[in-house]
């Protein structure tokens, strides 16, 4: 357009300002960066210690169960709580197998207070070494309901024992939850066996699905034994959804975190989603929420002891081995979330030593631009509008270019109304030639038919007379013409000819009715103002429509109205609008009673200091 050499001038300068900023620029932004970086593992240390905090109160509970399990074995002291818990066990029927429960709690106990035993078999003709368990197994349900009740709703304790019964804590009937045989397999049991245990350690389960197929969990538990015969196992059952409100808690406010156990295992995550391929009731795998770029990472943040960060792509890795369990957690951050703010930072300081100058130029640049560069372009842009004839409004310009605009939009319109006036004049030429000419064709036939009308009828009666004055004066008919006569019935003929010529004379005459009927509507000898009778124009209008009038009652109420100055064919053509409006409404209407009435009366408009009314 206008002084592009002038723009490029002005985008080269700023360029060239903004690039020594950004040289200097670069050394405070590197050394602030790895500032950030150090802050932002501090902050990751302290949520791993949240994390190892919760979990370590998890172990402390498994091994104060521990410990009152192995105590019980080895006082043997049996108090009067165990043994009421004990008689009140009740046998019954589970898929017509024999079971036992704790479903009746005895006074003065409640279901805060104990967990509900139940197992499988009967339980009357068992050895005392099976009852001394079971007494061992009550002994743990005060620890049991504490454990339950601090760690909260995502947790389950309980004592699960090779003799084919559970205690567990928070107590539930036993149709909602009751020992099964399968328990005995899972890895809360396999794990605590001698074999698999001898040092008689804490341990860690892998995630898996409960016997209820309802919710994933994670089990920490730890052996009981007496003496030396292995009993069974305490343990605490974590839902994943618990850990992962942990993790939620921790307030992170970008990026996803993930628990992950020494099996590649997800137990936990925050501000992500799985990979919805992925079943909803199956453990999720580091694959499900790792993006492909970050899975050749997978070998080195589960060996890792360290806190570690990995910088890769567009993402921070970080990651660390918890102390309570054998597990790590990794955060993934984005690395915009700590350049962005480091650069709105920086960008302030920077930003103001080089505001003046640049502000300098982008002043004068929007004071030229906006004064004389855009509304020159504009007055252009209008220029090819109006020369196109598209109706544009004058744009938002200084008030120096608006006289401008106003007198090319003056002049546009000014030309487009004449020309609308031209063409209007062409076209109502043209009309009253056209009407003419089909007046003019219609006409002669029709003076034609007329004007022999009153021959045909002359001569058919002088027929008539010949033929009725032959009938008389002949005595003697042919069989012919009796014959013929019969056949043309000539009384019907004589009588009815005279008819068809009436209907014939009347046609003709509604002819030439309608012929002047237009020639009036279009004024065609008459195209300048002149004086013009109203209700004249009405019904050639009128005459006009007959056609499209059937089926309407038309009431006239015509006043006795002068004649007024005007245009008659444009009076004819609004009289035409308006009819053709009010048929058009009828049309649409869904009623049998149509009616159009038309009244004129004299409408007198007066003015202050007019000497006489105007008469309309």
């Amino acid at each position: 357009m206008i002084f592009k050499r002038y723009k490029f001038i002005i985008r080269f300068a700023l360029i060239a300002v903004s690039l020594v900023s950004l040289v200097l620029f670069y050394w405070q932004f590197y050394s602030q960066y790895q500032y950030e970086i150090a802050v932002f593992e501090n902050r990751f240390q302290e949520e791993v210690t949240q994390i190892d905090n919760t979990l370590k109160t998890a172990t402390d509970y498994v091994e104060q169960l521990q410990l009152q399990a192995n105590s019980f074995y080895t006082i043997a002291q049996v108090g009067y709580s165990e043994s009421l818990l004990l008689d009140s066990l009740q046998p019954q029927l589970i898929d017509d197998l024999p079971y036992y429960s704790l479903d009746q709690i005895p006074e003065p106990y409640s279901a805060q207070e104990v967990g509900n035993l139940t197992g499988f078999g009967i339980i009357s003709d068992r050895p005392s070494s099976f009852y001394r368990e079971l007494e061992m197994a009550f002994s743990l349900n005060p620890i049991l309901q504490t454990a339950r009740k601090m760690m909260g709703n995502g947790v389950f304790a309980y004592y699960l024992s090779t003799e084919q019964f559970i205690n567990r804590a928070p107590w539930t009937s036993s149709q909602q939850f009751h020992f099964e045989p399968k328990l005995l397999k899972y890895e809360s049991l396999n794990l605590a066996k001698p074999q698999n245990n001898p040092k008689r350690q804490q341990f860690w389960t892998a995630a898996y699905l409960d016997t209820t197929n309802t919710n994933l969990i994670v089990t920490h538990g730890a052996p009981v034994y007496d003496g030396s015969h292995f009993c069974g196992t305490v343990a605490l059952d974590l839902k994943l959804d618990f850990l992962t409100q942990i993790l939620e808690h921790l307030q992170w406010q970008v990026g996803q975190s993930f628990l992950l156990n020494n099996r590649n295992q997800v137990l936990g995550y925050a501000n992500s989603q799985p990979d919805p391929n992925t079943e909803s009731r199956l453990v999720w795998s580091s694959d499900d929420v790792l993006t492909p770029t970050l899975q050749e990472k997978i070998q080195v943040i589960a060996t890792s002891n360290t806190v570690s960060i990995l910088d890769r792509g567009p993402n921070l890795i970080v990651f660390q081995r918890l102390h309570q369990a054998p597990w790590q957690l990794v955060h993934i951050v984005p690395k915009a979330t700590i350049v962005l703010p480091l650069l709105l930072r920086l960008g302030v300081g920077w930003g103001l030593l080089i505001l003046g100058l640049i502000l300098s130029l982008l002043i004068a640049d929007r004071l030229i631009t906006r004064e004389f560069i855009v509304p020159a372009n504009q007055l252009i842009a209008h220029i090819r509008s109006v020369n196109q004839e598209t109706t544009t409004p004058i744009p938002d310009v200084p008030d120096d270019w608006r006289p401008w605009f106003e007198t090319i939009s003056e002049i546009s319109d000014a030309n487009q109304k004449m020309t609308a006036q031209l063409v209007q004049k062409e076209k109502m030429s043209s009309l009253g030639q056209l009407v003419a000419g089909i007046a003019h064709e219609i006409n002669n036939p029709v003076n034609f038919i007329y004007g022999n009308l009153s021959y045909v009828q002359s001569y058919s009666r002088d027929l008539l007379e010949l033929i009725e004055l032959y009938g008389k004066e002949t005595t003697t008919e042919s069989f012919e013409i009796t014959e013929k006569l019969e056949e043309m019935d000539l009384e019907f003929v004589q009588d009815d000819l005279q008819n068809i010529l009436r209907s014939m004379e009347t046609g003709a005459d509604r002819i030439r009715d309608i012929v002047v009927s237009l020639r009036s509507f279009a004024q065609l000898d008459e195209m300048g103002e002149k004086q013009v009778d109203l209700q004249q124009g009405i019904n050639n209008t009128l005459m006009v429509l007959e056609r499209r009038l059937e089926g309407i009652g038309l009431c006239k109420d015509y006043q006795d109205i002068p004649k007024i100055q005007g245009y008659a064919s444009q009076l004819n053509q609004v009289f035409l609008n308006l009819l053709n409006n009010a048929i058009d409404a009828l049309e649409e209407r869904d009623s049998d009673n149509k009616n159009i009435r038309i009244n004129t009366e004299t409408v007198l408009l007066t003015h202050e200091g007019a000497a006489n009314p105007a008469v309309l």
